[in-house]
């Protein structure tokens, strides 16, 4: 026997000819692989579609209801973005020059409001926990001149605070406010948004350190 008589046979089988029919039609062999590729590709996106189902933004929107937030999403107004707001300097603002992936916790109050005094201590605790990049406390005063305020802030902080961004609704009480533009009828009253997107609103004062309010926000930052 010459070497290599015998083993011809095997060459096909070696170069994967055996895969192929005399048509040139895939065989079995080659369905089988499609058809497991399909499989994984369906077993992977069945993972993802758990992970996403128990991600950070899922378990922000489960603890909604424990913590009185209500559901909004829909987009924040543009007479509302672009809105001027005072600072206490003289400068001007408007929520539409936060950049678009801030989380905004837009809290609006006044110094006559007790439940808005009241709660303040929490508020900037919670600004100091989330200290970030991207989230900014805005907090809208509807007292009627920044003298009121500032002197608040003297007595209660000895200065007004560096943990938000402290403005005041020049309108006011006045039709074309920015709370009424909201729909805020009652002080104090806070909304959450995040690339042009009102999240949530909560209504009256709260406890911002409470252990599920802190989640709920931090939760929010790891989703982006």
């Amino acid at each position: 026997m010459r070497l290599g008589e015998g083993k011809l046979p095997m060459l096909p089988r070696l170069l994967g000819k055996e895969d192929m029919s005399d048509s040139g039609t895939p065989t079995r062999s080659r369905y089988v692989l499609v058809a497991t590729l399909v499989v994984a590709c369906c077993i992977l996106v069945s993972l993802w579609k758990a992970v996403d189902a128990r991600g950070p933004l899922a378990r922000a929107r489960g603890l909604m209801p424990s913590i009185g937030a209500q559901k909004v999403d829909r987009p924040v107004p543009k007479d509302v973005a672009d809105m001027i707001l005072d600072l206490p300097g003289g400068e001007k603002i408007r929520l539409a020059d936060l950049p678009p992936d801030r989380l905004v916790f837009l809290n609006l109050w006044a110094t006559w409001c007790e439940p808005c005094v009241r709660e303040i201590p929490s508020m900037l605790q919670l600004s100091r926990e989330l200290r970030s990049a991207r989230f900014s406390m805005v907090a809208v005063s509807y007292d009627e001149d920044w003298k009121t305020i500032q002197d608040f802030f003297r007595g209660f902080l000895g200065g007004l605070p560096k943990e938000m961004i402290l403005t005041r609704d020049p309108v006011g009480e006045n039709p074309g406010s920015l709370r009424l533009k909201l729909g805020t009828e009652k002080l104090p009253e806070t909304w959450v948004i995040r690339d042009g997107q009102l999240l949530a609103r909560f209504v009256n004062e709260r406890d911002w350190m409470d252990p599920a309010i802190v989640e709920y926000f931090k939760r929010l930052l790891e989703a982006r």
